[in-house]
């Protein structure tokens, strides 16, 4: 099964539990929302659109996805190659994923969601450039193709590029704690992303029948 295919998965799988999406949570939180508008559906198209925009100010959000170009230029000063499917999930979602597989507006956070808990999502690939470098600037026995996507409180995800871009990577954890990372060393966790992010969704769907009602 390949990236996509999990996407796919988990994007028909939010749009069938009806997941909030992240326009609406976030108009939300910062009470951008009319005393009228009480139900995602209560948004027309403009009104979604003047929203979308209104957040992206207001937080300096990133894209919700990005292309292989924008990835590449994010990228630029990362020596190695990463895998096809970091940039497969990138290209779908850039630290959210889809709601839904139809033909819609991918470009509009209103058809996204957070798939993680909110704490450890995985991050805009802005970000994570920017933690990259200050891993490699401050912590100069950290394995230099180690790539961080996630981080919860001290630890710290990582995939791992190449010189040759390899279908796949691992996925690896360590902890971060002032800045001595090289006492713990790296630990695999998941043999890809893909695997971790199919498992993810498992135990998404395995908290979901249980809290049912």
């Amino acid at each position: 099964m390949s990236m996509n295919d999990v996407i796919d998965q988990i994007a028909i799988a939010a749009e069938q539990k009806s997941q909030n999406n992240l326009l609406w949570v976030m108009s939300r939180f910062s009470g951008l929302l009319t005393p009228e508008e009480t139900r995602p559906e209560d948004l027309s198209p403009e009104r979604i659109q003047e929203l979308d925009q209104r957040i992206r100010e207001l937080g300096h959000l990133p894209p919700p996805r990005l292309t292989f170009d924008e990835i590449n230029g994010i990228l630029s000063d990362y020596p190695y190659k990463l895998s096809v499917e970091f940039y497969d999930l990138y290209q779908r979602g850039n630290g959210v994923l889809p709601i839904g597989v139809g033909d819609t507006d991918w470009d509009c956070y209103v058809n996204y969601f957070h798939f993680l808990d909110g704490d450890i999502s995985w991050e805009p690939l802005q970000n994570a450039m920017e933690y990259y470098r200050e891993l490699v600037n401050y912590q100069l026995n950290m394995q230099p193709k180690a790539f961080p996507f996630m981080a919860f409180e001290h630890t710290v995800w990582v995939v791992v590029g190449s010189d040759i871009q390899q279908l796949t990577s691992p996925v690896f954890t360590f902890t971060d704690s002032d800045n001595e990372s090289w006492k713990n060393p790296m630990r695999m966790v998941w043999n890809s992303l893909t695997e971790m992010f199919s498992v993810d969704l498992s135990d998404w769907n395995n908290w979901s029948i249980k809290n049912q009602g």
